[in-house]
């Protein structure tokens, strides 16, 4: 565990100040976030194994976004 401690300091010592406001930001959104620890439940195997299918489905971001109905400008700061 210490390693990886090391390596994130490092790595953040190394980021500009802006990123680094980011960085924070974004490890203050998953600090209270927890993990579930149990085993895959019957829909997990389903879309675990969904996801190894190969398919030839495919989808741009502007399509889904589209068809969401989504403003992309609103997705952006």
């Amino acid at each position: 565990m210490l390693n990886i401690r090391k390596k994130a300091h490092y790595l953040i010592d190394k980021l500009p100040e802006d990123q680094v406001a980011y960085l924070v930001k974004i490890i203050e959104g998953i600090k209270g976030l927890s993990i579930p620890s149990g085993e895959p439940d019957e829909l997990d195997m389903f879309l675990i194994k969904e996801s190894q299918t190969n398919n030839e489905d495919t989808m741009t971001i502007e399509d889904l976004i589209e068809e969401l109905g989504i403003d992309a400008n609103e997705l952006q700061d």
